[in-house]
């Protein structure tokens, strides 16, 4: 299942998008991990009780509230092999 713009009534950063994907996926937030490139992303994560892998992308000085600060996509699969 995907979770679009169509599928939530409330977007980032309300908790919602991410709540209902976890649902649809049949997993407990606290066990999911989000990955974002932005604030209102980040918010919503935090807001949904996900920890969030943000990347310094999009926004690289506006990461505050993420569990871990990563450069990269590369970086990310590095950390989740080890």
């Amino acid at each position: 299942m995907m979770i679009t713009a169509d599928s939530i009534t409330n977007g980032k950063p309300h908790p919602e998008p991410f709540l209902l994907g976890a649902e649809a996926l049949g997993v407990e937030p606290g066990r999911c991990l989000v990955l974002e490139d932005a604030p209102a992303g980040i918010e919503s994560a935090n807001a949904a009780g996900i920890p969030v892998a943000a990347l310094r992308t999009t926004h690289p000085d506006e990461v505050d509230g993420a569990t871990v600060v990563l450069d990269s996509l590369a970086e990310v699969v590095a950390r989740l092999r080890a």
